[in-house]
């Protein structure tokens, strides 16, 4: 992944500055997608109340463990 210009990363920060209405989305991210990208800062964009609905995604991938993504 190079970043900031990785699609998936594009639509996430734009759902969430457009007001973060497009939960679908969160829902079908990959949770190794979701926790290399909090892991690079992203979480730091995003308002308390969007991290408290991604939190179960968060969990769910660190369950998973890191090592199991690529």
């Amino acid at each position: 992944m190079s970043g900031d210009d990785d699609p998936d990363t594009c639509v996430l920060l734009a759902s969430v500055c457009h007001g973060g209405t497009d939960f679908d989305l969160y829902g079908s991210l990959d949770p190794c997608f979701l926790l290399a990208r909090l892991g690079a800062g992203t979480a730091e964009l995003l308002a308390p109340d969007v991290l408290a609905r991604l939190q179960p995604l968060v969990e769910e991938a660190l369950a998973h463990g890191e090592e199991a993504c690529p």
